[in-house]
């Protein structure tokens, strides 16, 4: 009797530690796998895994940047994030999130202009702003886009709120639970589209050694990139986090929760921009084809831009070798700039 309790002492254990190395395997596999914004796997059991467990629709919020804004909500959760200049010089942001991991707090939410929509089409995304441009909006209206359109100057607007601890107008927020709410109540298909292209992702990326034409030495950071936005941004290489650090006006670059934003990858894309009214409002080009910069593991590579039509994903290749761009997974910035902005690198 004792030895046959034994026995069942035994198999049970075995397939409770059966079980723990199988829930182990999913536990690592599947996160890495379903985020296919910002992660794109080679191996065909995990593609078909995405395309079963995929994470929803992308969600595209228009964010202030101004120095009044600052600390962002929800920055440290962003998938991908365009900077583009406005009216005076400032810039402002488009965070690219996937529905189901939305963070519970994301803004200064701002105002629409017409190249963050151009982006956020990509993606077929669920933009959200709070009003926008004169242009920015007749287009919208006339939907020209692929987008779902959340906007807070609208019918709308129960949808946003105000921390009256900020000034306005930096200070509108919106959180997970409204934006989960409104897709609900309009009925917007939360599934991915499985047309979508993702870019390149390489595991296996590695640093090369620091170029001296390029680069100084910073206690544990590098210099790695300077953009003269009129509030100024730096980029730095930190060996022991394997990413770069932003600062912004001398400042570091935090996020609410006081967290230092971490990015894998830089990417500046160099286009046609035109000032065409007295406001300085801008007309930057999103389609045809430019020089870019990518800032990937402490490596520069010089790069060119490519997108043929409206709804066409952006692509960036390599110049030397003309093959797509791979990059490492994790959060990607892309800095939008003039053809004749002068970078420091």
């Amino acid at each position: 009797m004792n030895k046959i309790f034994k026995g069942l002492i035994l198999f049970v254990l075995l397939i409770l530690l059966s079980a723990c190395q199988s829930n182990d395997q999913a536990v690592v596999i599947a996160p890495e796998s379903i985020d296919i914004i910002t992660k794109e796997s080679s191996s065909k059991e995990l593609d078909d895994f995405v395309l079963q467990e995929n994470q929803g629709l992308s969600v595209a919020i228009m964010v202030d940047n101004f120095k009044d804004s600052r600390p962002l909500s929800g920055i440290s959760d962003a998938k991908i994030v365009y900077e583009a200049p406005v009216e005076g010089g400032i810039t402002r942001l488009l965070m690219l999130f996937q529905f189901n991991s939305l963070p519970d707090k994301i803004g200064p939410v701002r105002s629409a202009r017409p190249y963050f929509i151009d982006w956020a089409d990509e993606y077929e995304a669920l933009f959200i702003h709070a009003g926008g441009s004169p242009i920015a909006l007749a287009n919208i209206k006339q939907d020209i886009y692929s987008i779902y359109d959340l906007n807070e100057i609208s019918s709308n607007g129960n949808y946003f709120w105000r921390d009256w601890q900020r000034q306005e107008p930096h200070n509108l927020y919106i959180s997970a639970n409204s934006i989960e709410n409104f897709v609900v109540n309009e009925n917007i298909d939360k599934e991915i589209k499985q047309e979508f292209m993702s870019w390149k992702f390489n595991d296996n990326l590695q640093p090369d050694s620091v170029n001296e034409d390029f680069f100084y030495d910073s206690n544990d950071a590098t210099y790695a990139l300077r953009i003269d936005y009129k509030e100024p941004v730096v980029w730095e290489f930190n060996n022991d986090i394997g990413g770069y650090l932003r600062y912004q006006n001398n400042d570091i670059f935090l996020s609410d929760s006081d967290e230092q934003i971490v990015v894998k990858n830089i990417v500046v894309q160099k286009t046609d921009m035109v000032v065409f009214d007295e406001i300085g409002r801008k007309r930057i080009k999103t389609v045809g084809s430019g020089d870019a910069v990518v800032f990937q593991h402490n490596n520069i590579i010089q790069a060119t831009w490519k997108k043929e039509k409206d709804l066409d994903r952006t692509r960036f290749y390599n110049k030397k070798s003309q093959e797509e761009i791979e990059f490492a997974p994790g959060l990607i910035w892309i800095e939008i700039v003039s053809n004749n902005h002068e970078l420091m690198y």
